[in-house]
């Protein structure tokens, strides 16, 4: 047999199936259009899958916004008066305003005081003084001398201001020291600033008013007097004070330092005060609107607790009912970052040189805070620790030269603390959605400087 016939044979002995009733062609060609459309509406939902992906890291670039228990501060610019009620027709040469200041205390007894301080340097040193406006309940004895020898260290006087009585005070009759910090030569320093009796301007006192104290430590001023050494002298500067009172509810007075008794008196008879404008109690009535509000107004604006001298404010805010606030400074041989809770400094962090910085601490109360210093570059920090979910923050608007900062109030601790907290902490830096670089601490009370962060390749 032919292979043809061999290959004939199977099909003629296997005959083909029977054509399937209508019916079941039917139902077959509808099963075909549901899988068609499953098939279809799989497709779309994998387009649109795709469409997501490709817009998902444009969304991961939006930057995050800050803490929400961070309060980001802005420098208003240079001080400023906070309103026209008060003007100065005398000024010794070199001054200049430093600060202005009204706090409001609505509660029994009602008081609105207003502090303007100036400052600046005259031959024998620095010079200032502060007037306070004082609108409220005044102490009947405002004006009144004191009897002889009744304050041990000043000696009182009577003389005329704007035509009322005025009671002056010479608080330098005896030598008192006040204890300033600040920056000498690239470290950190307690100054002893010596007040004399009038006469002794110029002059080097005896101890203890003979000091300059140069802490060697970097790091926020005052906190290691013990520290100090000893090198040049102070000289002294007399301490004078004059108030006087318009009416029963406003009174007057200027604190000197550095100014002659005439200088203070010229500045106290060439200020000028208009009531309609600065006034608090009209008809006996106190106001809370405005510059009256109750609570505290100032140029520049300043947040407590106070942050140390030479120091920018960065940030602030509030945890459990407690106000903190974040500053740093970057100086000649001393780059600073401090945390102030309440009144305990909870961050107080050092180095000669500003490199890239992270802080992990707690409060006493338990509550943590991450803070560091980045370069202005990097623009977002992203936190992780124990039994929290990670914690994102944008960098702090306010830079210091070429370098940003970051502050996280993380929240009490997950763990005991006695007082060192064993809770792991990382960070990671972004610039945008790049992730710039690492790093972390194993305990609070952490500080690290020095790790690397590099930018997204050209």
């Amino acid at each position: 047999m032919s292979r043809l016939s061999r290959m004939a044979i199977p099909l003629i002995e296997h005959p083909l199936a029977p054509a399937p009733p209508v019916e079941c062609l039917q139902r077959r060609s509808r099963r075909r259009r549901r899988r068609q459309l499953s098939a279809t509406t799989s497709v779309l939902v994998m387009i649109g899958l795709l469409i997501g992906i490709a817009l998902w890291p444009s969304n991961a670039k939006q930057l995050p916004g800050l803490s929400a228990r961070v309060v980001a501060f802005t420098s208003s610019g240079p001080p400023h008066l906070l309103n026209r009620a008060v003007a100065f027709g005398f000024l010794p040469t070199g001054m200049h305003l430093a600060s202005d200041r009204q706090t409001n205390r609505l509660t029994k007894p009602v008081n609105y005081l207003r502090s303007i301080t100036f400052d600046g340097r005259g031959p024998n040193g620095p010079i200032t003084f502060t007037l306070d406006i004082n609108q409220g309940q005044l102490n009947p004895d405002f004006t009144t001398l004191p009897p002889a020898g009744s304050i041990s260290n000043a000696v009182g006087s009577l003389t005329t201001v704007q035509g009322h009585r005025a009671l002056v005070f010479d608080i330098s009759e005896k030598p008192t020291a006040t204890i300033t910090h600040g920056m000498y030569m690239g470290h950190r320093t307690t100054a002893i600033s010596c007040s004399g009796p009038i006469g002794t301007a110029g002059k080097t006192l005896p101890s203890p008013c003979n000091q300059l104290l140069t802490e060697p430590a970097p790091g926020p001023p005052g906190l290691y007097p013990e520290q100090a050494a000893a090198t040049p002298a102070a000289t002294a500067r007399p301490h004078l004070s004059v108030q006087w009172k318009d009416g029963s509810d406003l009174g007057f007075q200027i604190d000197s330092n550095g100014l002659s008794l005439a200088q203070l008196i010229d500045v106290a008879q060439g200020i000028v005060y208009r009531p309609a404008l600065g006034s608090c109690i009209l008809n006996g009535k106190p106001l809370d609107t405005g510059l009256c509000a109750p609570g505290i107004h100032s140029s520049p604006p300043s947040n407590t607790p106070l942050v140390p001298e030479g120091g920018t404010e960065l940030a602030y805010g509030a945890v459990a009912g407690k106000p903190w606030v974040f500053s740093a400074a970057i100086e000649p041989g001393n780059t600073w970052e401090e945390i102030v809770y309440g009144k305990t400094v909870v961050t107080a962090s050092g180095s000669t040189a500003p490199s890239t910085t992270l802080n992990w601490d707690a409060a006493l109360n338990g509550e943590t805070f991450l803070s560091g210093m980045v370069p202005d570059w990097i623009t977002s920090v992203v936190a992780t620790t124990r039994g929290a979910l990670p914690a994102r923050s944008a960098v702090l608007p306010t830079k210091i030269g070429h370098w940003a900062f970051f502050v996280m109030p993380m929240g009490k601790a997950t763990v005991a603390c006695n007082p060192i907290c064993q809770l792991p902490v990382r960070l990671t830096f972004y610039d945008g959605s790049y992730e710039a670089g690492h790093s972390g601490a194993l305990t609070t009370e952490s500080s690290s400087a020095g790790f690397t962060l590099g930018q997204p390749p050209a």
